[in-house]
């Protein structure tokens, strides 16, 4: 239960990062691959749909280029203030680690923004990081309105390392037809 629940926060995470257009940077970069980090302002520079602050956009051309690749776009929420999150992104530009992310997938990073608190005093960022991926063979229109997003969340004692790993091997059975 505590699972389904916190599967559902993320994609409340994600939707609302959406829809409220707080995207900060994305490492879409080069020819669909995952990119060295960005600071925002490089981001802004460089796409007009990041200068709009337009987070479906953004998504909607990491899964144009992942189509086109036919690779899945792995959507990686993040939070700037979330300690994890900055360890991620570290693991993320490790070289090896780099090199199967640029192979298998269009790498899209989303900082969905400031903590919320609920009403149970837990904030959003004990739910991140979380990645996401999207299958770049349904519709973009469907992908928008399906609950059915394969998520991945660490637990709190789970090395980060590990996890990612976890993902590269679910991902190569369940992905295996791209």
């Amino acid at each position: 239960m505590l699972k389904i629940i916190s599967t559902v926060i993320t994609l409340a995470l994600f939707t609302g990062a959406c829809a409220n257009e707080q995207i900060v940077r994305a490492t879409v970069a080069g020819a669909g691959h995952a990119g060295d980090v960005e600071t925002a302002a490089e981001t802004k520079a460089a796409s007009p749909e990041a200068q709009a602050g337009d987070t479906l956009a953004q998504l909607e051309r990491a899964w144009r280029l992942g189509r086109e690749q036919g690779m899945p776009v792995m959507v990686v929420l993040r939070s700037d203030s979330c300690d994890r999150c900055a360890l991620l992104q570290r693991y993320m530009n490790d070289r090896a680690l780099k090199a199967q992310l640029e192979a298998r997938f269009v790498v899209l990073d989303i900082d969905v923004g400031m903590a919320i608190v609920d009403s149970q005093g837990e904030t959003t960022e004990e739910q991140l990081p979380a990645i996401v991926l999207v299958d770049t063979r349904q519709d973009f229109a469907e992908i928008l309105q399906t609950d059915q997003l394969v998520t991945f969340l660490p637990s709190a004692d789970q090395p980060l390392y590990d996890w990612m790993e976890n993902i590269l091997d679910y991902s190569a059975q369940t992905l295996a037809f791209y």
